[in-house]
């Protein structure tokens, strides 16, 4: 209880403050974010990083922006529920692309507790299965990340050191370590992954051999043909081990792609409040 009641004083003060950044009427303000949160179920965060308590946002322009919960209604009813698990869980997405013969980063080794493991995996159990895995491996860098993470929870990259497997190449982690973060998760499934290092035209882009990737949208019509809708370009700032932008927490961008060029358009990112976007000349 205590926490919500924290959580909800966080959440006003920082609507509040967004009325006083767009010089917004407060009660105009409250208004308008009961709407989109109760209405049409924008998130909090949606709210302000699209910016979406400014006033010079109109009624029209503001119907034309969806809520991710609105989204995920629709791509509900289009999309069988069968096939939710082919993007939510990474090893049912290991298996497909494997099977259609598409290249995807090698599942070294799972670590669960319970469940049967995809055969010809090795598997995990223990602090002692986890240091045994770690002492044969012959890689210089292991991807480490929850089968079912989102927004790049837990992502972590190992890398090989003079003193032992170090995070991100700083400090040494060791399977206690890795077990003590998989133990206080709330993912019980996580894999050990080769590590695929990036092309060397992206890296001169942002200066990481970290994968960076595009996320392409796709409709497929009535008749089978596949469209394009929208291609995305997740770019990584700093010296972290995952592309993934959570409203620009974690300081990566997105950079919006001319699907007919291929060409970068504009960037988004941010931490801050309200987001930054960037246009390319």
């Amino acid at each position: 209880m205590l926490a919500l009641l924290r959580k909800s004083g966080h959440e006003a003060a920082r609507a509040i403050g967004a009325a006083f950044h767009y010089r917004a009427n407060p009660l105009w303000a409250a208004q308008r974010y009961w709407s989109l949160y109760r209405e049409r179920r924008f998130s909090p965060d949606e709210i302000h990083f699209l910016r979406l308590l400014d006033p010079s946002i109109s009624g029209p322009e503001l119907a034309t922006v969806v809520s991710k919960e609105e989204l995920v209604s629709l791509q509900r009813q289009l999309n069988p529920p069968s096939l939710h698990s082919l993007t939510e869980d990474k090893l049912v997405f290991y298996g497909h692309c494997r099977k259609a013969g598409l290249p995807v980063p090698e599942i070294l080794a799972l670590y669960a507790t319970n469940g049967d493991p995809p055969a010809q995996l090795r598997l995990l159990t223990n602090e002692g299965d986890v240091d045994s895995f770690l002492q044969q491996s012959r890689a210089s860098a292991l991807i480490l990340k929850p089968v079912g993470g989102v927004h790049g929870d837990g992502v972590t990259r190992l890398t090989r050191g003079r003193a032992g497997w170090e995070n991100h190449g700083t400090a040494v982690v060791s399977a206690t370590d890795i077990v003590r973060l998989i133990e206080t998760s709330i993912y019980r499934r996580w894999m050990f992954q080769e590590n695929v290092r990036g092309h060397p035209e992206l890296r001169a882009i942002s200066d990481t051999d970290s994968l960076q990737t595009v996320r392409v949208v796709t409709a497929i019509d009535m008749d089978g043909t596949v469209e394009i809708l929208a291609a995305r370009l997740r770019l990584i700032c700093g010296a972290t081990a995952h592309d993934n932008f959570d409203y620009g927490r974690t300081g990566n961008l997105i950079a919006i792609l001319d699907i007919g060029q291929g060409t970068i358009q504009s960037v988004i990112g941010g931490k801050g409040e309200p987001r930054a976007i960037y246009h390319v000349t």
